[in-house]
């Protein structure tokens, strides 16, 4: 395992836990998007664990990844985890188009093929609006977020510098590689055929859900973990209902944010003339066998502006974090420690 971590210092902190973990809402009314369109009726799903101190000094963002929901993140928030919520009052936030917040599949005034295209920065203006109108917070202690969730924190470095003091984005990408766009465009033209010859949603969601799996892990994850002769129920576990928050057409959604994904677009595409503005202390976990999201541009960006940075070398791909959940849950808390 290859490892450059920036030095931290660990130390305890104990603050009374009272766990809301209930869904909450924010509304945001009408937004206009980064593409000048206009959302209606707009609000975010969050729930928040822990106990914000009394100078707001201990909060931590942590955004869903694709398809995922606040309510899946709490596996990763506590004490032994990824996010200590002793210590720390950590607001999980739902992603435009999950399902839970404004979706597709939940908007009464543009459902489904009506809804607009959103972006990874319209995630994060929508989440800045959350942090500063609800919480009254000008500043937070950190940031957390894989996959998706790691792209709006990549995000939020550059639309807001300096309002989130250490992030920490694992296995995702400041800016998709051309490896990437091969596949997430393959993953919608998957879809685009199923639905251009009338394939039932069920039957898109099966194979796309296939095809996500096969990219998710790695061949020598498969055949060590496989046998020839369990093939068969392998392929009949898809035979399933699928999440009926995470519709097709919310796949789609956070598929086009972010399949156009680039912290760099502002700056002529140019990574190392973005990362110039960033003021934030940064840790970044990428997985060297990463078969969905190429660990090169964070890999790039880690080593531009001297960035703490951890590469994963086990074959679970670009589910490295949950085969090493432990060890990574010590970076992370160790990261977040307030000296």
């Amino acid at each position: 395992m290859k490892i450059i971590l920036l030095p931290v210092l660990l130390i305890s902190l104990v603050i009374t836990n009272t766990q809301s973990q209930s869904l909450e809402y924010f509304d945001l009314g009408d937004i206009t998007l980064e593409s000048g369109e206009v959302l209606f009726d707009t609000r975010l799903g969050y729930r928040t664990f822990g106990e914000m101190n009394h100078d707001s000094s201990n909060v931590i963002i942590f955004p869903t990844w694709f398809g995922g929901t606040s309510a899946m993140l709490s596996n990763l928030i506590g004490p032994d985890k990824l996010v200590d919520d002793t210590a720390f009052f950590v607001i999980a936030i739902d992603a435009f188009g999950n399902g839970i917040s404004t979706s597709p599949s939940n908007s009464e005034l543009q459902p489904e093929q009506d809804f607009p295209g959103i972006t990874i920065g319209d995630m994060v203006h929508a989440q800045y609006r959350l942090l500063t109108e609800k919480f009254d917070l000008n500043r937070i202690h950190g940031a957390i977020g894989g996959s998706m969730g790691g792209m709006q924190v990549f995000e939020w470095l550059i639309q807001y510098p300096g309002f989130i003091q250490r992030a920490v984005p694992y296995v995702s990408t400041p800016k998709l590689s051309s490896y990437d766009l091969i596949v997430w465009h393959s993953l919608r033209e998957l879809i685009e055929s199923g639905v251009r010859y009338n394939l039932p949603d069920r039957e898109i969601m099966k194979l796309v859900t296939i095809q996500s799996e096969l990219l998710n892990r790695t061949p020598d994850y498969f055949h060590e973990n496989y046998s020839p002769g369990e093939i068969g129920a392998y392929f009949a576990s898809f035979e399933r209902e699928y999440e009926s928050h995470f519709t097709l057409n919310n796949y789609l959604l956070q598929l086009h944010a972010i399949l156009n994904h680039d912290i760099s677009r502002q700056f002529d595409n140019q990574l190392a003339r973005a990362v110039e503005i960033i003021d934030t202390n940064l840790l970044i976990i990428v997985a060297e066998m990463d078969l969905l999201v190429h660990p090169a541009p964070a890999i790039e960006m880690a080593e531009i502006i001297q960035a703490g940075l951890t590469i994963l070398e086990n074959d679970c791909g670009h589910l490295a974090v949950s085969c090493e959940r432990d060890y990574v849950g010590q970076l992370t808390r160790a990261f977040f420690a307030i000296d």
